[in-house]
């Protein structure tokens, strides 16, 4: 098991760039991922529970999140800017699960 002292230590992620952020926990134990940011600058998440191999990143998650939103909710979401979609998304989704991989996603929303 991976302990949070034992991950690396990456600057700070705000809020507006982990959208995700008290949404996404691991499928497979129900422990949160976090947002980190990769040594290359990536945004990703990641858990501290050991159940995925690496972290996930960020953008691809965030967007197959607010797709699956607009698909779920496209009344809310026409004539919104890119910008606001993050909040329509916090609005709409109560949990995301993510699995093994990225293709591993479901998602819960609220009624």
């Amino acid at each position: 098991m991976i302990l949070t002292s034992q991950l690396p230590i990456w600057p700070v992620i705000t809020a507006k760039a982990a959208s995700l952020r008290g949404l996404i926990f691991c499928a497979a134990c129900g422990l949160p991922l976090h947002p980190m940011r990769l040594p290359e600058g990536r945004r990703a998440y990641r858990g501290v529970c050991g159940c995925r191999l690496g972290p996930v990143d960020a953008d691809t998650v965030e967007r197959l999140v607010a797709d699956a939103a607009e698909r779920e909710v496209p009344a809310v979401f026409g004539g919104v800017p890119a910008g606001q979609r993050a909040v329509i998304v916090r609005r709409s989704v109560a949990a995301i699960r993510l699995g093994g991989t990225v293709d591993d996603l479901s998602i819960v929303w609220r009624t």
